[in-house]
């Protein structure tokens, strides 16, 4: 954890900001542990292997701060998880399948020609080296590597502490984590200040939550104006049953997912407008993502353009492509 994080954040319990911070161990300029303490509803929140726990109570692993309580000789009133049975469900998920995880998505052959034709690009396009980022669902670093590589400063937020350590430790062994801070939190409650963000992005992660309206509203309040946003997220395509029958013979991937994890566009356009952003929406992916694994990157990335260009400029085709990508920028208030 970078230093100048600690004024980035608010306490997630009480929603000050008056909050002191204990240094037990640090790495170069990085905080490795350590801990935050609330001044106001004194609430603590632990520092450990460079992540930041902000947790809500309700979500907190008891059994970690009992360790760590131990360890730094703290005092630590147990209070058993009793939150959003959802959440935890989520939790306890990506917990016991990170490196799975990390094998299936992060390096799946369809997602890597995705964020190399889609996301890179808009990297590209909007951002600029020493531009901040919010990184929502950031898991593993999928979405933080191409950030971070091109000088962007990154804060990623994330529900599993597994996916984060992962993802800080592919970061660390590249030299990199100047550039970015990872916090343990829910999306639904992100315990930051409104600090302007450059951008934001949420990359396949609003069909985890159960309110991904809270989550845009809120993530909107801390862009700047003129501030860019983007997310994919799975399309409410006609044509999804295709898909679900091939999984059903060829599962590429475990998934726990909201109970409504298909969006239409204007779902996604209304709910961005909502929160003061202006968005515009593009339709992708025409074949089940099975395909991809016949063939090399380059090829990957010049079928999903070829498919992207064909399907998607016929009116009625159009609607059967399986993701849908939202690209947009704040307005002024």
């Amino acid at each position: 954890m970078n230093k100048n994080l600690l004024s980035y954040i608010i306490c997630p319990e009480c929603k000050k900001d008056e909050l002191d911070i204990e240094i037990y161990a640090s790495e170069y300029d990085s905080i490795g542990q350590g801990r935050i303490i609330c001044k106001t509803c004194q609430t603590w929140y632990r520092i450990q292997n460079g992540i930041l726990d902000l947790l809500p109570l309700s979500l907190r692993n008891v059994k970690r701060y009992e360790v760590f309580a131990r360890e730094h000789n703290l005092f630590f009133q147990k209070q058993d998880s009793c939150g959003e049975e959802q959440k935890l469900t989520q939790i306890h998920f990506f917990a016991k399948g990170t490196d799975a995880y990390e094998q299936e998505v992060t390096n799946s052959p369809y997602f890597v020609a995705l964020d190399k034709l889609v996301f890179e690009c808009w990297i590209e396009r909007n951002l600029k080296s020493g531009s901040l980022v919010l990184d929502v669902g950031c898991g593993t670093g999928r979405q933080t590597l191409p950030l971070i590589q091109r000088g962007i400063q990154v804060i990623g937020l994330d529900i599993s502490e597994e996916m984060l350590l992962l993802s800080r430790k592919k970061i660390k062994s590249m030299g990199l984590l100047k550039h970015v801070d990872f916090i343990l939190c829910d999306a639904e409650e992100i315990p930051l200040k409104n600090i302007t963000f450059d951008g934001c992005a949420i990359t396949g992660a609003l069909h985890h939550v159960s309110r991904p309206d809270v989550v845009v509203q809120k993530v909107a309040s801390m862009i700047a104006d003129k501030g860019v946003f983007y997310s994919y997220d799975p399309h409410m395509s006609p044509a999804r049953f295709i898909y679900d029958f091939i999984m059903k013979f060829w599962k590429l991937y475990d998934e726990e997912a909201s109970d409504s994890p298909l969006f239409t566009e204007k779902q996604l356009i209304e709910m961005l407008h909502e929160a003061g952003i202006k968005c515009k929406t593009k339709i992708s992916t025409y074949l089940p993502p099975h395909f991809f694994y016949f063939f090399n990157q380059q090829n990957n990335v010049k079928l999903l353009k070829l498919t992207d260009r064909i399907f998607g400029s016929i009116p009625f085709v159009r609607n059967f492509g399986g993701m849908v990508i939202v690209e947009g920028r704040k307005v002024d208030c």
